[in-house]
């Protein structure tokens, strides 16, 4: 008994020195998957280049919530930063340091081209122009969810960008599941460490919560609840909708059609190339609309289904197909 005493006095006190920390890492480890969860579905070649960017972002976002005065000259730096970042990191300046003038005007000069030939009318299928926009974004979105998380206390509101382009990846590009189940406890913790921080702002300096052996009772009690959460995610079985995906599909293709387009004229090299989960070879994923375009064929293969017969002549240097 006096063994299981110490253990747990062990345990809270690890708690105690962590729990301050537990919003921290949960937002820096939402981030750094999120590009990683997008490469699996491999829109574009290098998306795991972008792993540091996005862990950069949540750290700054958490220091921009932080500091008491936050002036539009901060946010304008930080978003130009991004863009820097997105550059230096999808230009494989960070991976090869020895040549990181050359790489860096080398990809100025591919987006300046690029951004000639869009504003021309034309497409180009640079992959480094959709790798910047990628970085870019998640830039943004891990840059909200630090500064959301502590300046507004918000978990939910903090976590939505991310979740978003989680679950979109996880839909349109078949990559990343793991990463989208995943979501499911970090968020949880994110939410027990906001909703202290809220308690402890609420009740003040001397209140209860501010005694931290409290506070790591409170996570200890609610991290069971996130290992269920990611066990129910696992086990569950999923759900296709398919009577509700059509009635959103029926209004909602035309103007994703358009989406499409306007992607595909910018970034034609874009095409998702992730391996299905099993369950969506069982049938979940069925009643997919063709809005789906966007990714590309699902499982494409070569397997002969037809013949055509026509009286023009054949093309030269094709060999002659004849019925079996």
């Amino acid at each position: 008994m006096h063994r299981n005493s110490g253990l747990i006095a062990m345990a809270e006190e690890a708690l105690a020195h962590a729990q301050g920390r537990l919003g921290d890492m949960a937002v820096v480890a939402l981030a750094v998957m999120l590009p990683l969860a997008l490469a699996e579905s491999r829109w574009v070649p290098g998306m795991e280049l972008l792993a540091p960017v996005t862990g950069i972002a949540g750290i700054l976002g958490l220091a921009l919530g932080r500091s008491r005065r936050t002036s539009a000259w901060a946010w304008l730096g930080a978003f130009l930063a991004g863009m820097a970042l997105s550059l230096l990191a999808a230009g494989g300046v960070f991976s090869h340091p020895a040549e990181a003038l050359g790489r860096l005007m080398q990809g100025v000069r591919r987006l300046q081209w690029w951004a000639t030939v869009v504003w021309l009318g034309g497409s180009n299928d640079d992959p480094l122009a959709p790798l910047v926009a990628a970085g870019w974004t998640m830039w943004t979105a891990s840059l909200w969810m630090g500064w959301a998380a502590v300046r507004l206390r918000a978990a939910m509101a903090a976590v939505l960008p991310v979740g978003v382009l989680l679950a979109a990846n996880t839909f349109f590009g078949l990559g990343g599941w793991r990463h989208l189940v995943a979501f499911v406890p970090l968020s949880l913790s994110l939410l027990v460490q906001t909703r202290l921080w809220r308690l402890r702002d609420e009740l003040g300096p001397h209140g209860p919560l501010d005694d931290s052996a409290l506070g790591a009772r409170v996570i200890a009690l609610a991290a069971p609840v996130a290992v269920l959460a990611l066990a129910v995610a696992l086990i569950l079985p999923p759900i296709a909708a398919e009577d509700l995906a059509d009635a959103f599909w029926e209004r909602a293709e035309a103007p994703w059609r358009r989406v499409v387009r306007v992607v595909k004229w910018l970034f034609p090299g874009v095409a998702a190339r992730g391996d299905a989960p099993s369950w969506l070879d069982e049938g979940a994923g069925a009643g997919l609309p063709a809005a789906r375009e966007l990714a590309g064929q699902v499982a494409p293969d070569e397997q002969l289904v037809m013949y055509v017969r026509t009286s023009d002549p054949p093309p030269l240097a094709v060999p002659d197909y004849r019925d079996p």
